[in-house]
């Protein structure tokens, strides 16, 4: 049984992490973005994990939606129905991109998108966790961001979503552990080099553990 020790707790004001812009994250086609999440409050379009933070800038996002009660989560203006997520539980989310057509597990299974894709392209924004544009934050815990170049399958996202990582997967461009439990440099596992800088001051807190799916160490 794999406990991720710790987690940042994100408190919906001013909390999020920024990694600098890189052409590793230049994704348009073929990517995958993952996160452990434990929402305690919702809020329109809170984000999760997004390249969106500037006009027109067209990048990629994950998020909740904005139909309230903003109990649902967009990929790239796709959106699940409300309802889906509940406050202090623990969720795994994977948004895929395959050559345009998004996908969205939850926990492993798939739910139904509905809209019209974004066109995304490549931009010089920074990559945020837990913020989306204009300030979009997320209130609650995140914990084992993953970002994919390639469109991962079903299965081998269900087998490695409550493993930790090596770093060295194929395809793995950047990955957050979250166990550093303190300072404000969030540290890519992968060797790339994709540190993120943790900007106001979020708690550092227990993170996921998949023998409850429910806070533990």
């Amino acid at each position: 049984i794999c406990a991720q020790n710790h987690s940042i707790n994100f408190d919906g004001s001013n909390d999020y992490v920024r990694i600098a812009d890189h052409s590793d994250f230049d994704f348009t086609q073929n990517y995958t973005l993952e996160a452990w999440i434990f929402p305690e409050s919702f809020s329109w379009l809170s984000g999760i994990i997004s390249k969106y933070h500037s006009p027109a800038a067209d990048g990629y996002m994950l998020r909740l939606t904005d139909q309230a009660p903003y109990t649902g989560l967009g990929f790239d203006e796709v959106i699940t129905s409300t309802g889906v997520l509940s406050i202090n539980q623990w969720y795994h989310i994977a948004a895929v991109n395959n050559e345009g057509d998004r996908i969205l597990y939850i926990n492993g299974a798939e739910y139904n998108l509905s809209g019209t894709p974004l066109n995304v392209t490549a931009n010089s924004n920074s990559l945020r966790i837990a913020s989306d544009y204009g300030g979009r934050y997320f209130d609650g815990r995140i914990d084992e961001i993953r970002i994919w170049n390639i469109a991962r399958q079903q299965n081998d996202i269900v087998e490695t979503m409550n493993t930790s990582l090596s770093g060295e997967e194929t395809g793995l461009v950047a990955y957050y552990s979250f166990n550093e439990a303190g300072g404000d440099t969030l540290f890519d596992q992968t060797g790339n080099g994709h540190n993120g800088i943790i900007m106001g001051n979020p708690d550092w807190v227990d993170g996921y553990s998949s023998s409850l799916g429910i806070l533990g160490d």
